[in-house]
């Protein structure tokens, strides 16, 4: 199901398919949004804020994004790989984009346990 993310303020807009961004990363009082097309959009939010407003705009699909640390927000659907002992996540999208990231091992198997459940659930599809 297609949704839209809308983020704006007082000077702009930034209006996205929730389906085409894989995650929202932290960068100072900024977050920017990493798009599987590569594209990259600073937003003028912290992270935890543009979290919340995500949440509140996808309703019922809000857990399609999912915080696994401090400073990173992902899209499950882009999730790749997940590997414990070397606290490894990569999400990949179909045009190639990757997007690698360090996270504690306890936050990972809460992740991991995430998907295997959505794919029980029939919850779940190929993202690449």
């Amino acid at each position: 199901m297609r949704h839209e993310i809308i983020i704006s303020n007082t000077t702009e807009l930034f209006r996205v398919s929730a389906d085409d961004v894989m995650a929202f990363r932290a960068r100072g009082n900024y977050t920017v949004a990493v798009l599987n097309d590569g594209q990259e959009h600073v937003l003028s939010y912290q992270l935890g804020l543009l979290s919340e407003i995500v949440g509140e705009q996808l309703g019922a699909d809000g857990d399609l994004f999912i915080r696994v640390g401090r400073s990173i927000t992902i899209n499950r659907e882009y999730v790749f790989i997940i590997n414990l002992p070397e606290r490894k996540l990569e999400l990949r999208s179909p045009q190639g984009k990757k997007v690698s990231e360090t996270i504690s091992k306890e936050a990972l198997a809460k992740l991991k346990m995430i998907i295997e459940l959505k794919n029980e659930k029939g919850g779940s599809h190929d993202a690449g």
